[in-house]
This record gives structure tokens, C-alpha cells and sequence, in this order.
């Protein structure tokens, strides 16, 4: 363990230590050690766990967007995939699997395969589509998955907008609105599971009910209804009021 130009400390891990990388997520560092069949977990000057993985691990690399740490197996031609301090599982590569790389762009781990001469492309995410259905034309609605950045579509002719994630597999818990106060949704929360394929998610979107009366009609419309009938009788007493004869006075009409 090296801080600047000052050796730390001296840590103890498995047999042939050979390769290093570091995990910004959980901020531990995984050593390959390629006779023991094993990956060291390191954090700080303290070494957490050894990992088993496949036969002669090699090299390894970090995904920045699963936070998986992908370790090639040179004998058994496999790439292991850690989490923490546990193997998620294997994947089975070309023959004499060296050095693995991430691309941040994509999403993908590349693995050279020494032996057959060709590289292995491993997929990491997958597609999540959130499909739209019952608003209107114009109407935007929201998807807000936890942890992930906000996802929003403009409804336009035909409606069935879609909205599109690529996320690891993983459980995942999300919200849906819309800018359309008269239209709401049975799925305001969610959640899914992404398991090494694509995930469809359904919303599906119907007006708010309204407060109506026996007859059906919303209850305002029999607001306006009254304050007309109010102002039609107000407007006949003043009409009978201008029209009224003068009193006769007492006594009679004067002589003439």
C-alpha cells in the first residue's frame, strides 16, 4: 500500500497477485491472484475477503455503470462478475481470455481472446421501455426511476408514446405523472426487475371522475345554471318595479 512515495503498509493476499483495479462505487480494490484462483477485496489497508473466482484470474476491469467488477479466467475462458464481494455470476468466453476493457459509451466489456484470435463483447445493461397509453394529444407524461435521471415524452397523434432506459440488472422502484390534471394512473408507483433482458413496463392513463349529479352533469354546470336563473329574476323585478303606475293620491283625483 503506496500514499505518495511512502509505503503504508504490506498487505497479505492469495498466491501470484497479479493485476489491480479500483471500484470509485464502493471504493474498495480488487487484486487478482492467479494460483489461488481468487480475487483479494481490499479496503483501505485492510483486506475484506478473497473472492473465488474461475481458473488463473488475470486481469480485471471496473464498469462505471453497473459497478460490477469484471475478472477474465484464463484457463476456463471465462470473465467472472463480482458485485461487492460476491460473484454474480460467469460468463463464458474465447479460448486463452486476457485483458478486459469497459466502454462507457455503450455500455459493453470487451475481452480479448488470445487463444482464438477474436474478442468477446459482453452486454451490461439492457433496455427498459415504459409504453403509454389513454392520453391525450399534447399531453406529457413523466417517468422518474430511482437513482436514474428523469425521462419525459410529448404524446402526439395516436398516442402509445414510449420512454426508454438502459439500466443493470437489478430491482428498480419508479413514478409516473402528467402535466394533464384531468388524467391520472393506476401505476403513480412501481417497480421491475431487469434479469439479463430487456423489461417492458405498461402505464396506462384514464380521466379523473368527476363529482356529478343524478342526471349525470358535473355539479358546476348546475352552478352556472342557478346564477343565470338568479340573474333573470333580479332582472324581471326591476323591469316590474320601473313599470308600477304612481299611487293615486288621498281623497281622489283633483277636480278639474
Amino acid at each position: 500500500m503506496i500514499d505518495g512515495t511512502s509505503l503504508l503498509a504490506t498487505l497479505t493476499v492469495g498466491s501470484t497477485p497479479i493485476y489491480p483495479v479500483y471500484d470509485s462505487g464502493n471504493g474498495y480494490v480488487y487484486v487478482t491472484n492467479s494460483m489461488s484462483n481468487s480475487v483479494s477485496v481490499i479496503d483501505g489497508i485492510s483486506v475484506l475477503t478473497a473472492v473465488s473466482v474461475g481458473s488463473r484470474p488475470i486481469f480485471s476491469t471496473y464498469d462505471t455503470g453497473n459497478g460490477y467488477v469484471y475478472v477474465t479466467n484464463n484457463v476456463d475462458d471465462t470473465v467472472s462478475v463480482i458485485s461487492g464481494t460476491s460473484v454474480l455470476g460467469t460468463v463464458t468466453v474465447g479460448s486463452n481470455t486476457q485483458i478486459p476493457t469497459y466502454d462507457s459509451t455503450n455500455g459493453y466489456v470487451y475481452v480479448t481472446n488470445y487463444g482464438s484470435g477474436t474478442v468477446s463483447v459482453i452486454q451490461t445493461s439492457y433496455s427498459v421501455i415504459f409504453t403509454e397509453s389513454g392520453l391525450p394529444n399534447g399531453a406529457t407524461w413523466y417517468v422518474n426511476v430511482t437513482g436514474q435521471s428523469g425521462l419525459s415524452a410529448t404524446v402526439g397523434r395516436g398516442g402509445g408514446t414510449q420512454l426508454s432506459i438502459d439500466l443493470p440488472d437489478g430491482s428498480y422502484s419508479y413514478g409516473v405523472t402528467t402535466n394533464e390534471k384531468n388524467w391520472t394512473t393506476t401505476t403513480t408507483t412501481g417497480s421491475f426487475t431487469v434479469s439479463e433482458s430487456p423489461t417492458a413496463v405498461s402505464v396506462s392513463f384514464t380521466p379523473t371522475p368527476t363529482s356529478s349529479s343524478s342526471f349525470g352533469l358535473p355539479w358546476w354546470i348546475y352552478a352556472v345554471i342557478a346564477i343565470v336563473i338568479v340573474v333573470i329574476v333580479v332582472a324581471v323585478v326591476v323591469v316590474l318595479m320601473r313599470r308600477k303606475p304612481p299611487a293615486t293620491p288621498p281623497g281622489g283625483p283633483p277636480a278639474t
